[in-house]
């Protein structure tokens, strides 16, 4: 009985993923906590290693514990680089930044190999995450020397990498041109399962075009009020020349002079023709604009990815120990014959070594 418990431990140990590590730090990964995570792609299983990051994987429950990740985003999406959580979150039809702690002291020891999961911070300002993190992709060992101490892995994606892949591979819009300041600045690369459409009668008069299946800021008609940037990029309000001002249903809210409009393009390196408009038709144009911004967010609500359960930690520890008890009651159940069949059947050449997609 104790050499099968003995050899039991021994495939499990055979089993654990290999622990890259930053500069001379040796990773700990013993003593870990579970959390799983379910999207609408499938769910996922966290290893958070408290005894090697204690401070970051604290802060990480301490979110979860207070109810801050439920219903968060997988508001960015870098295929090959990264999948990013953790930051924004889905409430009552739109979306919110999730409330900040203070920030943590970096914690870096475990290399940023595919599958592990990491804080997201600042660049120059290494103490500088709060909430958001993000599942490597590949190994992006250049985050191992970021700022000269590189950026803080504290866990893996022990289960369910194949979701990760899925989400990063989902077609990706810019919220520009429909989600208001600040938030239409930060989803830029915004994971949807399908990219929303126009309904066949459109918004009104404004024209669509491919671009995240809006504008497109190259070409000559499509004009951006600049006081409504506040960040020297695209914004959310746009005009169109083509509107004739006939179904406006109030004045404009950008500043006009009849026979004026006060629109300009802003996006960097692009210089774009101003084009003269009514009051009538450029508040043609905002309605249009404005109707087609409902509909794309309501939308997007409906189908982007978020988290939608985050239990308590030590839930996930707890299924994974009943998981192993069952286990050793099959083994001690089991012939000396089957123990050495399943044990040859767990060797590091056939089936611990994890996997990695091609390319």
């Amino acid at each position: 009985m104790r050499h099968c418990f003995l050899r039991c431990l021994f495939v499990l140990a055979l089993c654990s993923p290999a622990s890259a590590q930053i500069g001379g730090c040796v990773p700990d990964t013993s003593n870990p906590t579970y959390v799983s995570v379910q999207t609408a792609l499938g769910g996922m299983l966290f290893e958070l290693y408290p005894a090697m990051a204690p401070g970051t994987v604290q802060n990480f429950l301490q979110y979860m514990n207070d109810g801050d990740y439920q219903g968060v985003l997988f508001h960015r999406s870098v295929p090959g680089f990264v999948v990013q959580g953790g930051g924004y979150r889905a409430v009552a039809g739109d979306y919110e930044s999730i409330p900040r702690d203070a920030p943590i002291l970096n914690e870096p020891c475990l290399s940023n190999t595919r599958g592990t999961l990491a804080m997201a911070r600042l660049g120059g300002d290494p103490d500088s995450a709060s909430s958001e993190w993000f599942v490597n992709l590949v190994d992006n060992l250049f985050l191992d020397a970021t700022d000269g101490v590189g950026f803080t892995a504290f866990g893996r994606v022990r289960e369910g990498m194949a979701v990760a892949d899925a989400i990063a591979a989902l077609p990706i819009t810019d919220t520009a041109y429909i989600l208001e300041l600040p938030i239409n600045q930060i989803f830029s690369d915004l994971p949807v399962q399908s990219v929303p459409a126009d309904p066949p009668a459109g918004y009104g008069c404004s024209r669509a075009s491919p671009l995240f299946g809006l504008v497109d800021p190259t070409q000559s008609f499509i004009e951006a009020d600049p006081l409504r940037n506040g960040s020297g990029t695209a914004v959310p309000i746009l005009a169109d020349p083509i509107c004739s001002g006939a179904n406006a249903s109030g004045p404009p809210s950008i500043p006009c002079t009849e026979g004026v409009g006060r629109v300009v393009i802003n996006w960097p390196s692009a210089a774009l023709p101003l084009f003269p408009m009514t009051c009538a038709a450029l508040a043609e144009s905002e309605d249009s604009w404005s109707a087609r911004r409902v509909g794309w967010k309501a939308q997007l609500i409906a189908e982007d990815v978020e988290v939608t359960a985050m239990p308590e930690p030590g839930q996930g520890m707890l299924a994974a120990g009943l998981l192993l008890l069952v286990v050793l009651g099959r083994f001690r159940a089991r012939p000396a014959s089957t123990m050495q069949t399943l044990g040859s059947r767990y060797s590091p050449a056939r089936g611990c070594r994890p996997k990695r997609d091609a390319g």
